[in-house]
This record gives C-alpha cells, structure tokens and sequence, in this order.
C-alpha cells in the first residue's frame, strides 16, 4: 500500500491515459468496467478494447462536472505527485 501526500487531479487526457495504463496492468477489468457483452452473453473477464473504450468514455463524459450532462464527476486520486 502506497502512502504519503494525496491529492485529487482533474482526468486530463493525459490522466486518463495513465489511469487506463494502470488499470489494464494492475486490475481485473470487472474492478473498474461493467461486464460488457454486445451479444447479451456475460463478457468474458479480460482487458478488450470495448472494455478500454467504455473506461475512457466514462471519465471523459464526466468531464463537465455535476452540472454537464451525466451530473457526475470524475477524478483522480495521487499519492506522491
């Protein structure tokens, strides 16, 4: 377990590729990402490009806060810069 000073960063393009980066090495995908299936069977439980996809789609439309469209929002969570 990491610690030492924490922050919370806005998900930048460029955080959102290392979030990705590190949730394809570090996570199973049913951590981050719903089961994602396109023929209502239950996905499989790999990192696929359509679960990639949905991960970066999620943090990019939550992107204008709570008041844009999803009325979400996302960050990211940095410990040691």
């Amino acid at each position: 377990m990491a610690t030492g000073a924490v922050s919370l960063a806005p998900m930048t393009d460029n955080m959102l590729d290392k979030l990705v980066e590190v949730a394809v090495q570090d996570a199973h995908p049913n951590e981050v990402t719903p089961p994602l299936s396109t023929d209502g069977r239950q996905c499989c439980d790999e990192w696929a490009q359509d679960r990639v996809e949905w991960l970066r789609t999620f943090h990019q439309q939550r992107r204008e806060g709570l008041t844009g469209p999803a009325r979400e929002a996302t960050w990211a969570v940095v410990v040691n810069g």
